[in-house]
């Protein structure tokens, strides 16, 4: 507020400010009829109210084969306890606001990105889902290793490490190699000459954490995503998981070879076993990254309900992944 004339930087006015920003924020959320909560009836119905709920959201009817709607379900479990949680505190987040509502802007993000993965499956846009996966997992990593431990000095290392790599995209964009053709320029033109605009956006954000006497560090840098996995101790899936889909996101050989073969062994029997078995290893891989991928989700909103002293919501939390890592020990025999 420094930056903006005839506004006071006073400690009690900015968080006055941002408490009315949460309690608008919740009941905005409380009052939308496009996320509805769960009715209390018998076990079918509330099934059917949380994929209704789902669709209804995202303004799509798929049919969705069993496996799908089991994980809408969780998803849905899952989004109605953060909804629950934001209605009933609304401004009570009063120790530490900035680092709160950041985290809930994290944990939001997430529930889309897990969205998306299920509807592009549903859609039987198998390869999406799986690039969809991989976003989810490693946004989840980072808000893991963000409310470990040390949360405040890691969401200043998060914000700030992403002004400096901004700052490295406009250095691109400033010279001759965004120009193509006639000089027509292929980035997108809100980036370009933006560099004013953050260094403002930067400032704001050293005041803020400035009056909630957080110490903000320009040059502050955030571990790469393999020390993010091993500083929260989830190396092995980094291995499993995270690595495989990565190679699956960047442009992998693997559906272009099974086509190629089926193509090229068209008058025999080959083509009729390799299609057929290829569309059932891409619905598997499809389903085994979307179960991770939630098995992340859950993990971090648990650890953010526990961040919240919302020790009843972490719990269910805790009980939804376990039933989601039941699923994931379900892939170990399959063939």
């Amino acid at each position: 507020w420094r930056l903006i004339p005839g506004k006071s930087s006073s400690h009690r006015e900015l968080e006055r400010k941002m408490f009315r920003l949460n309690r608008c924020w919740a009941a905005c959320k409380k009052s939308s009829d496009i996320r509805p909560s769960v009715r209390k009836t018998d076990s079918m119905s509330v099934q059917a109210d949380l994929q209704k709920s789902f669709m209804q959201r995202y303004g799509i009817e798929i049919e969705c084969s069993p496996a799908i709607k089991e994980i809408i379900e969780w998803i849905e479990q899952a989004h109605n306890l953060i909804l629950d949680v934001l209605s009933r505190r609304g401004s009570t987040f009063r120790d530490k606001t900035i680092i709160k509502v950041a985290l809930t802007a994290m944990v939001d993000r997430l529930d889309a990105h897990i969205s998306s993965a299920v509807i592009s499956s549903a859609a039987n846009l198998h390869a999406s889902s799986e690039a969809m996966a991989r976003v989810v997992i490693e946004s989840a990593v980072t808000a893991k290793y963000i409310l470990q431990k040390d949360t405040d000095s890691r969401m200043m290392e998060y914000m700030s490490a992403y002004f400096s790599e901004q700052r490295k995209l406009h250095e691109r964009i400033n010279d001759d190699s965004g120009l193509v053709g006639n000089g027509r320029s292929v980035y997108f033109p809100p980036l370009v000459g933006q560099e004013k605009g953050l260094d403002f956006r930067e400032g704001l954000v050293e005041i803020l954490f400035d009056t909630y006497e957080i110490r903000y560090r320009h040059d502050a840098k955030l571990p790469n995503v393999a020390d993010r996995f091993r500083a929260v101790d989830l190396l092995d899936r980094y291995n499993a998981v995270y690595r495989p889909l990565c190679a699956q996101v960047h442009s992998s050989a693997e559906s272009v070879i099974h086509v190629t073969l089926a193509s090229a062994l068209e008058h025999t029997s080959f083509k009729a076993n390799q299609v057929a078995g290829y569309m059932k290893d891409a619905i598997a891989l499809s389903l085994w990254s979307i179960f991770h991928a939630l098995w992340f989700y859950l993990d971090v909103l648990e650890s953010f309900m526990l961040c919240l002293k919302e020790r009843e919501a972490g719990k269910k939390c805790a009980g939804i992944k376990r039933q989601v890592q039941r699923k994931i020990d379900v892939f170990a025999e399959y063939k």
